[in-house]
């Protein structure tokens, strides 16, 4: 049974976000980064969110989706330079190098 308290994980959110450059992490990673889980921080907030604005931070907010234009544009680059379709990692190559 964890013993966490409330005070525990706001000082845990803020650490870790100093160390991210001022930015909280999402839930996602704060649970790998500091083995808190939803069931520890569930107790006092029903959303993580709510969990960062209590520790001074806004919600972290969801990625939006590509419009057409980039992904038609990845498409064609993946297809032109390796020859083959699209795959996850050619998208996450074109998103993170912002090809267009």
């Amino acid at each position: 049974i964890s013993n966490i308290t409330k005070q525990d994980i706001i000082d845990t959110i803020r650490q870790t976000a100093k160390e991210n450059g001022g930015m909280p992490l999402g839930w996602r990673r704060f649970k790998k980064h500091t083995g808190i889980t939803s069931y520890d921080w569930g107790k006092y907030w029903t959303k993580f969110g709510d969990a960062q604005q209590e520790a001074g931070f806004n919600r972290n907010q969801k990625q939006m989706a590509h419009d057409e234009k980039l992904l038609l544009i990845c498409f064609c680059h993946g297809y032109i330079n390796y020859l083959d379709y699209l795959t996850l990692v050619v998208c996450k190559f074109y998103s993170f190098n912002n090809i267009e």
